[in-house]
């Protein structure tokens, strides 16, 4: 099984590089990408698209162009979740192509504490970063 574990970078404002086994998601995918910036993050990994519909439920953004923009350039894959397991594979990553055979398995309650931290640095900085309201 495989160990999933997330960097919280200044990219972009802030940004979330996913690390399998402690090396970058983007490195393994070799997609010359970054992080996941935070104003496309809503209640999980980002869906595809990350805002609007129609979402590809089970599929995920799971690095974007070093911009923060999904629509330059992103990675995506389908995520499988289980009671006990979660699985990242068939990862598409534009003009670049990585094997589909590419697959990771992780621990659902260790997926579920990455989404966790990436969910609540992601509320932090949209409260840093939204202007108060004037009554």
């Amino acid at each position: 099984m495989n160990q999933l574990t997330v960097e919280v970078t200044d990219v972009n404002g802030k940004s979330f590089e996913l690390l399998v086994d402690g090396v970058p998601l983007s490195e393994l995918l070799d997609d010359g990408r970054d992080g996941i910036p935070y104003w496309i993050v809503e209640d999980d990994l980002p869906y595809l698209p990350p805002h609007g519909t129609p979402r590809q439920e089970g599929i995920h953004i799971v690095t974007v162009c070093n911009c923060g923009e999904y629509g330059c350039g992103h990675s995506h894959c389908r995520v499988t979740k289980t009671e006990q397991n979660v699985v990242f594979d068939q990862f598409q990553c534009g003009r670049r192509k990585k094997p589909e055979s590419m697959r990771f398995t992780f621990d659902r309650a260790q997926y579920d504490e990455v989404v966790r931290t990436i969910l609540s640095e992601t509320q932090k900085e949209k409260r840093r970063t939204t202007p108060p309201t004037v009554p």
